[in-house]
Order: structure tokens, then C-alpha cells, then sequence
């Protein structure tokens, strides 16, 4: 999920050609990052059409994981002499408004795939290494195939599980509202009257007299 400029990308144009991992690029982090590399089919631009994003982390840190693209990053390095260092700071107007991670993480999957280079002795600074030129071409070995997505399929999975646990929860409570429902009181029969009643000893008498 990228910068606000960039056009959003539907899961059926996006083909990913390449998974990887890579450290990340804190000395002081053990953490491993897992990343995708994909292919954009809908792009309308010749440097728009790569992609980029971080699919898992074994660190404790928030991840971002939307995709960035290869033209993002050429932009930003066209500004950049080859012999320059720079630190992730310098990728943030791709993701603005996204985790302070982002920067980080971005480039390690950047040196990963040799766009970057570390500096050494200066583990957060990097420099340009591979050109466009030499980038594609040594993307173009990959195979055609899309592999699996395993974000999207996480997703659809918590979709469904919101859509489940949705209908648990209702059902709870239309049970719950069944139950402290007052149940309506039988009404009390009518107790016969003392004075409608014959009286077996009244008529005793009468017949008494009678004979």
C-alpha cells in the first residue's frame, strides 16, 4: 500500500515473480524479513510495472505491507550521485503517512535485491549499486508463473473469520435478548362464588319439608 500518488493495484494484475528474505539492516536485530517481488500487468508505465513489498517479519516491529515501485525508487536516486551515502530517511516521501518502519525494512529488501548496497561500517547508510538496466535483466531469468499470494489468501482467511465470528456474536445476543424476555403470567382462574354455588345441606332441607 503505497504513497498517496500511487495508483492502487488489484490482486489480479499483480503476477509475483520472485520471494526472498533478507536481515534487517539494525546491527542490532536479528530479525528476518520476508518479501515479494511482482509484477504489475495493468502498469501503463515502462517503470511502474515492478513492484515491491514486505510479506513477513519475524521481529517485533509493525509491518507495512503494501507495495512500492521500482519507479518510486529510480526517481528518488536520479538525485543521488552514484558515490553519495544516504540513510532510509531518504526514501520517505514513498511512504508517507505509513509505519516509520517502512523506510527501514524497504531498504533491506532494496540491498537484498542489489539496488542498494551497504556502506561499510555504517550499517544504516547505503549507496546505488545496480542500474535499471542490470536490475530487469536479471529479473527477466525468473519464471513467468505468479507465485503464491499468501497475503491475499490471509486476508480473504480474516475476512471470513469477521464474517463468522459476526454471526456468532449476533446470535449471542438475539439468545441473550430471548432469554431476559419476562415470560407473560397465566392469568389466575376465577374462583366460584361462595353465593352461585347450590349448597348440598340447603337442599337437603327443601326435600325434608317437601315429604
Amino acid at each position: 500500500m503505497t504513497n498517496s500518488k500511487a495508483k492502487p493495484q488489484s490482486h489480479q494484475s499483480i503476477r509475483i515473480i520472485k520471494k526472498g528474505n533478507c536481515p534487517s539492516i539494525s546491527p542490532n536485530s536479528d530479525a528476518t524479513l520476508s518479501y515479494d517481488v511482482s509484477y504489475n500487468d495493468d502498469s501503463s508505465s515502462d517503470t511502474d510495472d515492478i513492484l515491491f513489498r514486505v510479506s513477513g517479519n519475524t521481529g517485533g516491529g509493525y509491518m507495512n505491507t503494501t507495495y512500492w515501485s521500482l519507479k518510486e525508487v529510480l526517481d528518488i536516486l536520479s538525485s543521488v550521485d552514484n558515490e553519495d551515502h544516504f540513510k532510509s530517511t531518504l526514501f520517505a516521501p514513498i511512504f508517507r503517512g505509513k509505519s516509520a518502519n517502512s523506510m527501514g525494512f524497504a531498504v533491506a529488501v532494496m540491498r537484498q535485491e542489489k539496488l542498494l548496497a551497504p556502506v561499510p561500517g555504517k550499517p544504516f547508510s547505503s549507496m546505488k549499486n545496480l542500474s535499471e538496466t542490470a536490475y530487469r535483466k536479471a529479473l527477466q531469468k525468473l519464471p513467468k508463473k505468479s507465485l503464491p499470494d499468501t497475503i491475499a489468501k490471509a486476508e480473504v482467511a480474516k475476512a471470513k473469520k469477521k464474517v463468522v465470528n459476526a454471526k456468532k456474536l449476533s446470535e449471542y445476543h438475539a439468545k441473550k435478548s430471548k432469554a431476559s424476555t419476562p415470560k407473560a403470567k397465566a392469568a389466575p382462574a376465577k374462583a366460584t362464588s361462595a353465593k352461585s354455588a347450590p349448597s348440598k345441606s340447603k337442599g337437603r332441607r327443601k326435600k325434608a319439608a317437601v315429604g
